[in-house]
């Protein structure tokens, strides 16, 4: 559990300190990471908060096989309860 939440938080990190190295598809894996492993420890308001902003950061990714490929792990998983 501290593992995810670390990683989470260290390319949640990244993605705003580098927004403008990003892809639109960054935004959204970052989000649902954060979601992920706010789930999984417990956070579901946290959890739930990063879902939502995932969500909309995956429905602006331009690319319709990039938005395709988000959504297909989107709606898989995992989600501990949040989802």
């Amino acid at each position: 559990r501290a593992n995810a939440l670390q990683h989470a938080s260290r390319c949640l990190e990244l993605f705003e300190t580098k927004r403008e190295k990003m892809a639109d598809f960054d935004a959204a894996f970052t989000y649902e990471a954060v979601a992920r492993a706010c789930a999984l420890g417990g956070d579901k308001a946290k959890a739930q908060e990063f879902t939502e902003k995932a969500r909309v950061a995956g429905q602006s990714i331009a690319d319709e096989k990039d938005r395709e490929a988000f959504f297909a792990e989107f709606d898989g998983g995992e989600w501990y309860g949040v989802k």
